[in-house]
């Protein structure tokens, strides 16, 4: 599966679990883009990854992995 449909099931599985909002992750929802505004920044993001050399599809992987063993980690500990 890409990274970001991985991504997006994973954020949706993490919202549901930890309905109360307290997730290791929810200080990245403060910020604000309109639809177009994200977008952009996400194609940003891939055009910087790719003049680094890197691919984005494999940063977002590897950091899907490490965010599933934190989220994991902390729903054994909510058990």
């Amino acid at each position: 599966m890409p990274a970001l449909l991985r991504a997006e099931k994973l954020v949706k599985k993490a919202r549901k679990v930890f309905a109360d909002g307290h997730h290791a992750d929810s200080q990245n929802s403060k910020r604000r883009f309109t639809k177009t505004a994200l977008g952009k920044e996400l194609f940003d993001l891939a055009e910087l990854a790719q003049a680094r050399g890197w691919s984005a599809e494999e940063l977002l992987s590897v950091e899907i992995k490490q965010r599933e063993r934190r989220f994991h980690q902390q729903e054994r500990r909510n058990a």
